[in-house]
């Protein structure tokens, strides 16, 4: 009987015991409760060891990187954590990383897709979209300025205000592209040969920026020739390329004429040196 008596015992406690023990995510919440955070991180570290595949561990990891700051490694983690399982609170996660890096756009599409599902927890997420919203209100007033500024000609002014847009959105390719515009306009302004030069490599990174755009191509021809007046295949070649793209009505008529003007004072020198 008494045997009986201590085995019942034994069950009790050992139900107990297990009912009551932390999980280990649990324990880290404790840790990063009570800032913790390299306990906390040690801890996820050795169970993924055993358990590569435990997607909330690597979501846990990536969260104690990110209240370590350490973006990039957090960044690995919650990508990891997302290959292994899809799980909405590590696309939060994800978006508050890519807002740390100043990858606003990116940021507010990982969002949505966490809205998307009904495991969302609706405070935390409206509190990271306003996050967002409000850098991503910033970054446009910002731009809108550097417009202005851009329409009156202040092209240093201007770049001045697209390099503060970028640096707000790295994911800001309009602010980007005008940012190049304008600091090549400046340079061409200067009206000399060496500035022609690093103006024509300002408009070739505007128009990697956005290569749908003939504007950058246009302004390179003008630029080959005011550098080189004896230069016709550069030219020519920048203006063609500019009409096969997205061209200003106004910058077309310009082209065009250049592009002739070109054309017969190349037709010119060649018959003179016999061609």
């Amino acid at each position: 009987m008494k045997r009986y008596c201590g085995l019942i015992i034994f069950v009790v406690w050992l139900v107990s015991f297990t009912g009551c023990a932390p999980s280990l995510y649990d324990l880290v919440e404790q840790d990063i409760a009570a800032g913790e955070i390299d306990t906390a991180v040690k801890k996820l570290e050795s169970n993924l060891q055993a358990n590569p595949q435990d997607y909330q561990a690597w979501r846990y990891l990536g969260r104690c990187q990110l209240l370590s700051a350490d973006t990039l490694e957090a960044l690995a983690s919650l990508n990891k954590s997302l290959e292994v399982q899809s799980n909405t609170p590590a696309l939060c996660l994800l978006a508050e990383v890519y807002l740390e890096l100043q990858h606003l756009n990116k940021a507010d599409s990982l969002l949505k897709e966490a809205m998307i599902s009904d495991k969302a927890e609706d405070l935390l997420v409206d509190k990271l979209s306003n996050r967002i919203n409000g850098r991503l209100e910033k970054a446009a007033a910002v731009f809108a300025s550097g417009i202005e500024e851009y329409k009156d000609n202040n092209f240093r002014q201007a770049a001045v205000h697209f390099q503060k847009a970028c640096f707000i959105n790295r994911d800001d390719e309009e602010a980007e592209y005008y940012m190049h515009m304008a600091e090549g306009l400046e340079l061409y302004h200067k009206g000399i040969t060496d500035a022609y030069w690093d103006a024509i490599l300002e408009f070739g990174e505007a128009s990697f920026c956005k290569p749908e755009r003939g504007e950058p191509h246009y302004l390179m021809g003008v630029c080959y020739q005011k550098k080189d007046p004896k230069d016709f295949d550069n030219p020519i070649a920048q203006y063609r390329k500019a009409l096969e793209l997205e061209l200003r009505e106004d910058y077309k008529e310009k082209l065009l004429l250049k592009l002739k003007e070109l054309k017969e004072r190349k037709r010119k020198l060649d018959e003179f040196w016999g061609k």
